[in-house]
């Protein structure tokens, strides 16, 4: 396995040459940007195929609040659109990776709660309550927390935005699937260079427009729930021009002639002005990416998941525990089980996977199955009874 490298130590004039593509910057025309960026990324790959975007990096966030300041330790592997991101926060550690169709997800945290509920339980120094975990489509993490996304649009942004040139990042700070703001801001963005898709500036703006329409937006959840409600009849208190945040690479380094981010930073504002938090990340080592799966190892204790993949026909999300060795596939007829259970309208409860399908299920299936039988042999009888019968004559 190769070593990581020091980032302070990877100057650029060490390291293979690649050709520049010297175009004026025209950051607000869509149209030149793409070209420049989509040309550029050709000459990269043509000139320089080690500069095709594989690398490892480890790194500290230092997240500033008026509460206190947090150390979340990270370390993030990439291969074209398949990425892993691992981090660590005092007792808390989780995982979130993808392997360029999904994203798999847990968090070990002792203040997190499973889906029934429950704490976490050691017993002898072993837990017994399974890990809080996710699934979702896609490449891009939009249910993951804030610094994994923020880690993800620093360092593994790159193939989704070379393959969606007009795509607008949500801001890391939302959850979309319940927070219309995520939806409200136009975006700046500005790249590290003319060849490399990972942003250099991201600034997130309110629109009037944009504030009317999103809570229409598809992405948010259709299932009833009261914090969504509560945020779509708040979305007034958003106003034009308003700066939600901003994302900056304050200093760049390179691996392998790729520009990327050493020092970085998330900014939140106050409505009111004035910051409301503050990520500050730091490359500390770059290196080669060794990884060939991108997938997080499924912990023996087991998972409690919420699957966002069958998001569709008024339903967000299923949700069960699993305690298999490998990520279930959307073909598990066990998920499927679980959907249709979910589209009946029976209430979703943690399902545990077993050899044995859920006996509910199985019930109300036999009398939807039965109740047009039942209607036949009823009108039969009461035909029968209305028959004139012989008359009694004394």
């Amino acid at each position: 396995m190769h070593s990581l490298i020091n980032a302070e130590n990877a100057h650029p004039a060490t390291l293979k040459p690649v050709i520049h593509i010297h175009i004026s910057p025209i950051i607000f025309n869509r149209g030149i940007q793409t070209f420049r960026r989509m040309f550029g990324l050709l000459c990269l790959a043509y000139f320089s195929p080690l500069a095709a975007g594989d690398f490892a990096a480890r790194g500290i966030i230092t997240l500033s609040q008026p509460a206190g300041t947090r150390i979340i330790q990270y370390s993030v592997a990439v291969s074209g659109r398949q990425w892993l991101i691992e981090y660590k926060e005092g007792d808390s550690l989780g995982a979130c990776g993808c392997d360029g169709e999904s994203i798999y997800s847990y968090i070990d945290d002792p203040n997190v709660k499973t889906l029934n509920g429950e704490s976490i339980v050691f017993t002898n120094g072993v837990r017994t309550i399974p890990m809080a975990a996710s699934i979702e489509g896609g490449s891009v993490p939009l249910h993951a927390n804030t610094f994994v996304k923020l880690i993800w649009l620093a360092f593994a942004s790159a193939d989704y935005m070379t393959r969606n040139p007009e795509w607008q990042p949500i801001p890391p700070w939302v959850n979309p699937m319940v927070q219309p703001e995520a939806f409200i801001y136009g975006t700046k963005l500005e790249f590290l260079s003319n060849s490399n898709s990972l942003p250099r500036r991201i600034t997130w703006v309110a629109k009037n427009k944009l504030i009317k329409i999103a809570s229409t937006n598809t992405l948010l959840g259709v299932e009833p729930d009261p914090v969504r409600e509560r945020n779509i009849l708040t979305l007034n208190r958003f106003y034009d021009g308003f700066l939600g945040g901003d994302f900056y690479v304050i200093k760049q380094t390179h691996y392998a002639a790729t520009p990327l981010p050493q020092t970085y930073s998330l900014t939140r504002y106050l409505l009111k002005g004035g910051i409301l938090e503050k990520f500050e990340g730091n490359s500390v080592e770059i290196g080669p990416c060794t990884r060939t799966n991108f997938i997080p190892a499924i912990p023996g204790v087991g998972l409690s998941i919420v699957d966002h993949r069958f998001k569709s026909n008024g339903i967000d999300y299923i949700a069960y525990n699993f305690t298999r060795e490998s990520w279930p596939a959307t073909s598990d007829p066990q998920l499927r089980d679980i959907l249709l259970s979910k589209s009946v309208g029976k209430p979703m409860l943690p399902y545990k996977f077993a050899k044995v399908r859920n006996p509910y299920l199985t019930l109300l299936l036999f009398l939807l199955a039965s109740f047009p039988l039942l209607i036949i042999i009823t009108r039969r009888l009461t035909t029968r009874s209305k028959k004139p019968g012989a008359s009694l004559s004394n």
